[in-house]
């Protein structure tokens, strides 16, 4: 969603009134692809060269937007409390711009937890189910080809130990 000052009604209103000058994007630092997609967003409307300002916490990035220093882009779920308590404005973008894909990047060495074997398990189960929606966002690369198998837990005799401990108390 479209983040901007709560006093901020109309978007093509700010947009055609506001020169690339004066306008502040208040993102995450380099490498956030919500950073990215507000500069793609901005830049189809012609607003290119806009002052980027940088932080590192979502908090500053809400409290810089409420008090109207600039615009940012974020998930639904991270300013949808923000938003109902009035603090920011959260405005819906077209469906063909509203999606951003998220990479989940783990190391197969790495211990998973039953939270993300759960996580993985719906993952791949909603990405073998046939979905034009999802047909139409997805990278070429990515299609489902059907069924995926579940994930592999492999553990050390160490760790395997160490787990069944854990879940036996």
């Amino acid at each position: 969603m479209l983040v901007t000052a709560p006093w901020v009604l109309d978007l093509d209103r700010m947009f055609s009134t506001i020169t690339a000058d004066k306008l502040k994007i208040i993102v995450f630092r380099s490498g956030c692809a919500y950073r990215a997609r507000l500069e793609n967003l901005l830049a189809t409307r012609g607003i290119v060269g806009v002052r980027r300002l940088d932080f590192g916490t979502l908090d500053g990035i809400l409290g810089c937007v409420g008090a109207g220093v600039g615009i940012t882009l974020l998930p639904r779920a991270v300013v949808a409390s923000v938003a109902e308590e009035g603090r920011v404005a959260a405005h819906t973008l077209p469906p063909d711009e509203a999606r951003v894909p998220t990479v989940v990047i783990r190391h197969r060495d790495a211990f998973v937890s039953t939270a993300l074997a759960r996580f993985i398990e719906l993952a791949r189960a909603h990405l073998a189910t046939p979905s034009t929606e999802r047909q139409e966002t997805a990278p070429g690369r990515f299609k489902a080809t059907g069924p995926l198998s579940p994930p592999v837990l492999t553990a050390s005799k160490g760790q395997a130990a160490a787990q069944r401990r854990r879940y036996a108390r």
